[in-house]
C-alpha cells in the first residue's frame, strides 16, 4: 500500500479545475482506506488552510466526498461533483508526484 490509511495531505486547488473557480487556497483530507490492489482510495475533508468562504468548504467537502467507483458525476451545468483522484489511488498517487497534494501533519 503507497497511502497508509490515518495519513492526511495538504493540497493546493490552484492545478485543480472544479475547485479553482473558488479561487486558489490549501486544504487537508485524511486517508481513511486505501487498497492497492482494488486501485482504490477513501479521504474525508478535515479543514481549509487559512481565511475562507462556506462555498469553498461546501464545494471542496463534495469533491472530496463524494463517490460513484470512479465515474463521473456533474451538477445540472455539467460541472463535477467528484474528483477521480479522490476515489483511484493510482491518480491520487499522480498528484503526489507533481506537488499538488503533499503528506502532511494531520494536526494542521
Amino acid at each position: 500500500m503507497r497511502i497508509q490509511p490515518g495519513t492526511c495531505y495538504k493540497i493546493n486547488t490552484q492545478k485543480i479545475t472544479s475547485l479553482q473557480r473558488f479561487g486558489e487556497y490549501e486544504f487537508i483530507v485524511l486517508v481513511i482506506h486505501a487498497n492497492d490492489t482494488s486501485d482504490s482510495v477513501v479521504f474525508e475533508f478535515r479543514t481549509i488552510l487559512g481565511p475562507h468562504s462556506r462555498e469553498q468548504e461546501i464545494a471542496t467537502r463534495k469533491a472530496v466526498e463524494t463517490h460513484a467507483n470512479g465515474f463521473p458525476i456533474e451538477d445540472f451545468t455539467g460541472r463535477p461533483l467528484n474528483l477521480i483522484q479522490f476515489e483511484k489511488e493510482s491518480y491520487f498517487l499522480k498528484w503526489v508526484e507533481a506537488g499538488i497534494a503533499i503528506l502532511c501533519d494531520c494536526n494542521l
